[in-house]
């Protein structure tokens, strides 16, 4: 579509339906008027593109997709989108007009802000995002000058902050270009990024491919934020703020602030890995709702609270007594056992265990070049730590210190007429020595994360291939194939991705 470079200007009529009264702001792309929309004269908001922007690419084709995506979603914490088109070539598009701060003023000039406003203004944004995420819709430039808080007036509720989010500028619908190229590559080519460095999520910044979890990234940023006053992540420059996201661990909040909760959430989102962090907006909600030290929510009191009470201490008192008997009944089992030593030390929790398992030595990586040489010393030194969901003996660890364990010989849990022959006879198992150039690369086992390189995983020896996948930030993704039928070594050589810095 051949695009015009005239600009717009307050008096103008915009398709004959609107007439532009006075600028508001503008960006490095866009021109937002508050505008009057004609025959009605209802008051609205007005953005139009930069003539700058047209001549930089695919600007106009982004713009006329914000629209579109915006038109999908009606929700009361996102901006409603009543009309958008062009005028005499000139994209615009025609939204509410609202009249408030954004949360990056209300930080500026109030933070850090107490627990119960954070909580009030994050459940907001967290259910617009879930509704967003449900339409298949991410943001993917969540940050807080795109998070504007108004006051709303209701009967019912008086004067209250309604938050509301804007400008999914460059928001993409999920299932559709899941192969992105890298922010990186755009800013050493044209000199921008699509995203604010303080607020891009690691998978956003190396060019992978960006879901939902960039938004929930977002979110734990933004929450960091609200209750400190601090950036999560810093640098002297965009590239070292980048480099922050992907090396540096979250940030820890001080004691004082109270709620466990607050951190547990923010730790979740912050996770380098997408496919680990909080899964949804609707269970991030739920993390921070569980505050454990009661002093950053009071506690809420259903209608009907007190005719639950009987019932739940009647559970209680049954749990109580379960447990009583059960302990009763290990106690009798055990007659012999002195009296001083700890009863629960005679219930056996897991297989006897082996030896303790050697911790895994990170051997410096190889170096990574770049023209930043503050940079490129910021991720040589980076060493990713072994996944603690991972033991040595193929199956998910239920803790980071749980020590390899061998096969069961005749001791069991399972009723004798209830075994049958896998268990009389354990599987034989075989070791997979597996290495990375350079290491601390992730590695996955049928899609299931095992640990970092170099690691030795054992597994159930079989003649049925297993795929091997390795991932390291910097590095584009690699696999390989393996038959575990003996003991293997596997040694990938990982191929530089499109990480490439400029100062």
């Amino acid at each position: 579509m051949p695009l015009a470079v005239s600009t717009l200007n307050p008096g103008d009529i915009i398709s004959g339906k609107y007439r532009l009264v006075e600028e508001l702001g503008r960006g490095s792309y866009g021109v937002v008027f508050r505008a009057i929309q004609l025959g009605i004269e209802r008051e609205v908001a007005l953005k139009t593109l930069l003539p700058k922007a047209v001549v930089q690419g695919d600007e106009g084709q982004r713009f006329e997709r914000e629209a579109r995506l915006v038109s999908r979603l009606t929700h009361p914490n996102i901006i409603t989108l009543f009309d958008y088109g062009e005028h005499e070539g000139v994209l615009y598009m025609v939204m509410e007009f609202i009249e408030g701060r954004s949360l990056g003023e209300l930080i500026k000039q109030e933070a850090p802000l107490p627990a119960p406003k954070v909580r009030a203004l994050v459940y907001q944004m967290l259910d617009a995002l879930q509704y967003a995420h449900d339409q298949g819709v991410v943001h993917r430039d969540l940050k807080p000058e795109n998070i504007w808080i108004i006051r709303s007036h209701s009967m019912q509720h008086g004067t209250e902050e309604l938050v509301k989010i804007l400008d999914f500028g460059i928001a993409k619908v999920m299932q559709r270009d899941a192969h992105n190229g890298s922010p990186l590559d755009t800013l050493t080519q044209t000199g921008f990024v699509l995203g604010t460095p303080q607020y891009m999520s690691p998978e956003n910044i190396t060019g992978d491919p960006v879901t939902h979890q960039a938004d929930l990234y977002a979110m734990g940023l933004m929450i960091f934020e609200m209750l400190t006053g601090k950036h999560a992540f810093v640098g002297a420059t965009p590239n070292a703020v980048m480099v922050s996201h992907l090396c540096d661990d979250p940030p820890t909040l001080a004691p004082e602030l109270g709620a466990a909760a607050w951190q547990r959430g923010i730790d979740m989102c912050l996770v380098k890995q997408p496919d680990e962090r909080v899964e949804s907006a609707r269970e991030l909600r739920a993390i921070l709702e569980h505050d454990e030290t009661n002093t950053a929510r009071p506690p809420v009191v259903a209608e009907h609270d007190a005719t639950r009470r009987p019932a739940t201490w009647a559970i209680a008192l049954a749990l109580f007594l379960i447990a009583s008997l059960l302990i009763v009944m290990i106690v009798k089992d055990e007659p012999t056992r002195p009296v001083s030593e700890p009863i629960a030390s005679v219930v056996p929790s897991a297989p006897i265990a082996a030896q303790p398992v050697e911790p895994i030595v990170v051997e410096e990586p190889d170096e990574m070049h770049f023209e930043d040489e503050d940079v490129a010393v910021r991720l040589d030194a980076t060493k990713l730590k072994r996944d603690p969901s991972a033991s040595e003996d193929g199956e998910q660890s239920d803790t980071q210190t749980r020590p390899a364990t061998r096969e069961p010989d005749a001791v069991t849990t399972r009723r004798p007429d209830k075994l049958d022959e896998t268990a009389a006879a354990p599987r034989e198992r075989v070791k997979l020595s597996i290495t990375s150039l350079p290491e601390s690369a992730r590695v996955t086992l049928d899609g299931r994360p095992i640990g970092t390189t170099p690691l030795v995983y054992s597994v159930a020896r079989s003649e049925a291939g297993l795929k091997v996948g390795f991932s390291l930030i910097g590095y584009r993704d690699a696999d390989t194939d393996v038959v575990p039928s003996e003991d293997r070594s596997i040694e990938v050589r990982l191929e530089k991705g499109r990480l490439q810095l400029r100062p």
